[in-house]
């Protein structure tokens, strides 16, 4: 049997990656509607971009919830349509 260890080592560096942008997305969408933060959350919405996303990647760190937060919080705004 064939166990191709460099990619779990990229998939764990993935995972961790992603669970420190979903950190930063919640502690941003916490804070008081500030142009700051909402610029700090498009940055983070960019790099996630072009992030190699796989679904066992959305279920494992549920960004989606997060995700979904900043399109509630932001409603129409630029922020919410790149969410």
């Amino acid at each position: 049997m064939f166990v191709d260890f460099k990619r779990m080592a990229e998939n764990r560096r993935e995972r961790q990656e992603l669970f420190l942008l979903k950190e930063r997305i919640d502690k941003y969408t916490g804070k008081d509607d500030d142009s700051s933060a909402q610029d700090s959350i498009m940055d983070i919405l960019n790099i996630l971009k072009n992030f190699p996303m796989t679904f066992e990647l959305l279920v494992d760190t549920r960004i989606g919830q997060s995700l979904g937060d900043v399109v509630k919080k932001y409603g129409e705004a630029e922020v919410a349509q790149l969410a």
